[in-house]
């Protein structure tokens, strides 16, 4: 049989790993070696070789490229207690067709094999990084005996709105009065656009609110200004009464 021996990228379905879903083509997994040069990039100079730059320059997703970044990180701690068994990372990769770098520098991606890495980042960028919301809207199996119904999509439900209720109560607080104190209340404006002189381009001002406000900081501020007027207030009547005394 073709399959008693190892080879690489000797499939079931020939060309694709799985016969009957022959639509499914994976491109080849990046290789250690390449891993190992991204982290060793950005270690050297993280605002020449950001996270966007090194995306860009190995047609991988920014996601990706952060996964790669975290995991070597740990690897590099782990390197320190015990060594790293590679073995099976190499067997690994010799059977899945993976192709290694011959330079610092060589790009072994074609961007035909990353098409859809743009995508994957818009679709991020447009779903954002709400883990909260995203963890009641994945896909649960319920077993829902004949003639009742299902409980779970109304726990759903209410969950969802929940934590959408939660989201708009904290970014309603971010954006009070208290937080963000509006400087020119009559004329406040969400979004304001100012022409400096004619022939200049204009200038597109957004309100954000306390979007990018750190509520823990924030309460920590008031907390510690309130209790360094309670400490003066104390020190004020103290200095009174010491001054009523002589």
């Amino acid at each position: 049989m073709r399959w008693r021996d190892p080879q690489p990228r000797n499939w079931l379905g020939g060309e694709t790993p799985f016969p009957l879903n022959p639509s499914f083509k994976p491109p080849p997994p990046i290789s250690d070696k390449l891993r190992d040069l991204i982290y060793s990039q950005y270690m050297a100079d993280p605002e020449a070789n950001s996270v966007r730059v090194l995306a860009a320059r190995h047609h991988l997703s920014i996601k990706r490229v952060d996964a790669i970044l975290r995991l070597k990180g740990m690897e590099e701690h782990w390197i320190k207690e015990k060594p790293i068994q590679t073995g099976f990372v190499h067997g690994m990769e010799e059977l899945l067709g993976v192709t290694q770098p011959t330079s610092s520098e060589q790009n072994i991606h074609r961007p035909d094999e990353r098409y859809d890495v743009g995508e994957a980042d818009a679709q991020n960028e447009l779903e954002g990084s709400d883990w909260a919301r995203q963890r009641y809207q994945r896909m649960f199996w319920e077993s829902v005996p004949e003639g009742k119904e299902a409980i779970m999509p109304t726990i759903m439900e209410k969950a969802r709105s929940d934590i959408q209720a939660a989201i708009k109560a904290e970014r309603d607080a971010k954006s009070h009065p208290s937080i963000v104190p509006l400087f020119n209340a009559k004329d406040h404006q969400k979004v304001k656009v100012v022409a400096p002189r004619p022939g200049r381009p204009a200038i597109k001002f957004i309100d954000v609110g306390g979007s990018f406000v750190d509520m823990d900081d924030r309460r920590k501020r008031l907390q510690e200004g309130e209790r360094r007027t309670l400490r003066k207030a104390k020190k004020k009547v103290a200095a009174e009464q010491w001054r009523s005394v002589t």
